[in-house]
């Protein structure tokens, strides 16, 4: 019998691939399924792939390059195991993982939240993780429920998912190219019941300055403001807007992308919160968010006056009071 199917996405690092799957200790009831995302030739050695000539390794070639949630979906397709685990291929898990999991494979649950360590590219603590200290803190003290931390936490990883309850559901991975797995994670918030919190370190999430998601241009911005947005709307759709995702973050300015794009995406949002939520949230976001980006970045507030803020504030305005009339 396989307790555990882990999925792991790959794409033009078999380096790290390698380090990923070493971490990995190897067990009859331990099925590892790696999914290349249509590698690149010259890069990867497709006669030598990490984990190709092991048999509790699954190693399976997609020519699609639809990105990380298409390979995940794969991986899905062809896992067998009574729990699902996924790991990104640029990560790896802490020592002793098998016999952390083993204490929890048994339990009468349905979704276990691991936590994990942060590192950088150089292996070294780093304190930038892909979600504040705080909120991990508030849940296991119990300050935030089960549920809603579930939702908070957008990746993949750190998750042991029953696989009866995966297919249940008919819970997948959308197939875009940036923020695939927020799909996923709403959807276990949302249908999940049975939520247990693991006080143990299961995965290590290294902080690669190159990776994807270090490195947003505006289009894959504007891809995931429209991951996002979909998302949102069918939390609304369903009455849970409290699993709501921001659909534009002020850390955006960080990324490759000019003012003037982030000066569009900021007010897609606030245009759209303005439409879909009551008054003070449409306030909130119109008005005190561009209250904050005048003291935070005044050059990009000056660049927002150059392009037409004023008229485009009024009419916001104007927007939002006949919203409001209704």
């Amino acid at each position: 019998m396989i307790n555990y199917s882990i999925i792991i996405p790959h794409k033009n690092i078999p380096y790290l691939l390698r380090r990923c799957l070493n971490s990995i200790p190897r067990r009859e009831d331990v099925q590892v399924i790696v999914v290349d995302d249509n590698s690149n030739p010259e890069i990867v050695n497709f006669n030598c792939f990490p984990g190709s000539d092991e048999p509790c390794v699954e190693v399976y070639f997609t020519k699609k390059g639809k990105g990380a949630g298409y390979a995940r979906n794969v991986g899905l397709e062809h896992a067998t195991g009574k729990w699902i685990l996924f790991a990104d291929a640029d990560d790896f898990f802490c020592p002793c993982m098998l016999e952390k999991l083993d204490r929890y494979k048994d339990l009468d649950t349905e979704v276990v939240i691991f936590e994990w360590q942060v590192v950088t590219d150089m292996l070294k603590p780093s304190k930038r993780g892909p979600i504040p200290f705080e909120i991990t803190e508030a849940a296991m003290k119990g300050e935030m429920s089960p549920s809603l931390y579930l939702s908070a936490i957008g990746m993949s990883w750190v998750k042991m998912v029953s696989h009866n309850f995966l297919t249940s559901h008919s819970i997948c991975f959308e197939e875009s190219i940036i923020y695939n797995d927020i799909l996923y994670s709403k959807m276990l918030a949302v249908y999940a019941n049975r939520i247990t919190l693991a006080k143990e370190v299961l995965y290590t999430f290294v902080n690669r300055p190159t990776s994807l998601g270090k490195n947003l241009n505006g289009y894959a911005l504007r891809s995931r403001y429209d991951v996002i947005k979909r998302v949102n709307n069918w939390l609304r759709l369903i009455g849970k807007p409290e699993y709501e995702e921001s659909l534009v973050k002020l850390e955006d300015l960080t990324y490759r992308t000019s003012y003037r794009e982030y000066v569009h995406l900021f007010f897609r949002a606030a245009y759209d919160c303005m439409l879909s939520a009551g008054k003070a949230y449409r306030e909130q976001q119109c008005l005190l968010g561009l209250h904050s980006i005048r003291l935070k970045f005044p050059r990009l507030y000056a660049l927002y006056l150059l392009l037409g803020g004023y008229s485009l504030k009024e009419s916001l305005r104007k927007q939002m009071q006949n919203v409001w009339r209704k």
